[in-house]
């Protein structure tokens, strides 16, 4: 009876714990501008964390925008990465605790 009791906690903990986890999702956004400052439409901005090993993209509007909805709260650090075409022109370690403004400008 004693074992019962002791597993019933541990799987009523363990849901608690679980739903806590995947409820942490936060936005991540901002704007992609070139080394004259103007924004930059139409390349591909990706977010990848290792943890999970799942990858995000979006693509930038006409103003160079770009927004993640639904993103994990991270453990450890993830990155952002941006594409032209099929190459990466930045890549840079990002912290996501909380709703993020990542600007990036291209040089």
């Amino acid at each position: 009876m004693k074992k019962i009791a002791l597993t019933t906690i541990f799987y009523i903990l363990a849901f608690f714990y679980a739903n806590n986890v995947f409820a942490q999702i936060v936005v991540v956004q901002g704007i992609v501008k070139n080394n004259a400052g103007q924004p930059v439409p139409g390349l591909t901005v990706s977010i990848f964390n290792p943890s999970y090993g799942r990858s995000n993209s979006v693509i930038t509007d006409e103003r160079g925008f770009y927004i993640f909805y639904n993103i994990p709260v991270a453990q450890g650090v993830s990155y952002i990465e941006v594409y032209w075409g099929s190459g990466i022109i930045y890549r840079s370690p990002i912290q996501i605790n909380g709703p993020l403004d990542w600007n990036i400008d291209i040089r």
